[in-house]
This record gives C-alpha cells, structure tokens and sequence, in this order.
C-alpha cells in the first residue's frame, strides 16, 4: 500500500543523494491517522557542493512517487472497468465523487479510462480497484512533499531554483494558506499537514557549499509542473 509507495520515495532519494555525493539521516517516519504516514524527516548530514545537486535530490521522491501512483490509478482503472461481476463484488466500493472529483490528475485519468463514473451521482457507492485507492494516496502523499515549506523536498527544491529569501518567503506564504484552509472547515488534512510541517520540517535547508551559482531551467520547469500538479 501507502508504505511501499513510501519506501520508493526514500530509495529514489537515496539512490539520488549518494549519486551527488550527499550523506542523510535515517528517514524518521511521520504518522498520519487518515493515511498511515506522511512520509518520513530525513535530514542532510553533508552540505550538498551545488544547488543543482540538491535540487535533483530533493525531486526525486516527489517525482519517482508521482509517476508510480498515476500508473496505479491507471492500471487500476483499467481492471476496475475489465473486471467480471464477481470480482466487482469482492472490490471496496467508495462514493463516485471520491475518484472523479478528487483532483484534476485524476479526473483526467478517470475521463479516459472509464468517463461514465463522472456522470454518476457524488455519493454512489461504486466498486473501484484497491490501486486505484493507493495510487490516489500516492498522489496526496507526493502533493504534499513537493509543498515548498522548509525542509520538505519542494522547500528543498524551491530555495535551490530561487535562493534562500524568496524559498523562506514561500515557506511562510504556504504555511499560512494551510492554516487558513483548515481554519475554513475545507479539509482537516491541510491543518495536520501545517502541524507536523511546523513541529520536524518548518526550519530552512542547511547551506549549499555554492549558493551563486543556480540551477538549469528545464530543472525549474520541472519543480513548476510538480507544484502545479500539486495544487490541482
């Protein structure tokens, strides 16, 4: 499920740290009651030498996991519409409005694959494959990450593409939407996420051995596509 999603998110970051030479902590998992976890708090241990060095670091996960939970929502569509009766009955069934109007990549996907579940009332039970479930997760979990807040790899990534005032004016921006999403009754996952965000990850990223020197725009294009994704 959601952990073995997690596990590829720390692996790729793993794999891409040692890759630019960079040294981290062990992952010290973040709890979630609604998803199991939000992740992990992995601390660097070694100042990154470039800002392109952290900046492929930090995307990584985000981007590993993002890709992984869109072919889930795909390939699990796809057997949720092939399924014979007697496997859709053995499927959890979950209100239509969950899958086709949880978010924008989904929606797409949904429109795609089986456009019929769009006309459906939003809360009509209806049998969806249980990748479909994690992939969604995936994409919340990943959303979340890329969120450009201190320590988080899209805090990461934003204060290597744009420098350290504008990454800490960010930060603070994105905090205070969160706290007045939640305030607003929308959605209680905003005001969680603000508090865990606040009590291991609110602080800024250690220095980068040359901070002058930034990073190629196709890396910036990226986070921006990332960040979009996220907020759709």
């Amino acid at each position: 499920g959601i952990f073995s999603l997690v596990s590829v998110y720390e692996a790729a970051r793993y794999l891409m740290a040692k890759r630019c030479g960079m040294l981290l902590a062990p992952p010290i998992p973040l709890p979630s009651l609604r998803f199991g976890t939000l992740g992990c708090k992995t601390s660097l241990r070694s100042f990154p030498k470039t800002r392109t060095h952290l900046m492929d670091m930090a995307l990584s996960g985000p981007v590993v996991t993002m890709m992984l939970s869109i072919l889930l929502v795909y390939c699990g569509l796809h057997m949720t519409v092939n399924a014979t009766p007697h496997s859709l009955m053995r499927m959890p069934a979950v209100p239509s409005g969950v899958v086709g109007k949880s978010s924008f990549l989904v929606s797409m996907l949904v429109m795609k694959v089986c456009p019929k579940l769009l006309l459906l009332p939003l809360s009509q039970p209806v049998p969806i494959h249980p990748s479909v479930l994690i992939g969604m997760t995936g994409l919340i979990f990943a959303a979340i990450n890329i969120l450009p807040i201190g320590r988080l790899d899209g805090g990461r990534a934003f204060l290597a593409a744009f420098g350290r005032r504008r990454a800490n004016l960010a930060s603070f921006l994105t905090l205070l939407i969160l706290f007045i999403s939640a305030l607003g009754g929308s959605t209680t996952v905003s005001g969680f996420c603000a508090l865990l965000v606040l009590l291991y990850q609110r602080k800024a990223e250690i220095p980068v051995t040359n901070e002058l020197t930034g990073v190629n725009p196709l890396r910036v294009w990226i986070l921006t596509f990332l960040l979009t994704a996220a907020g759709a």
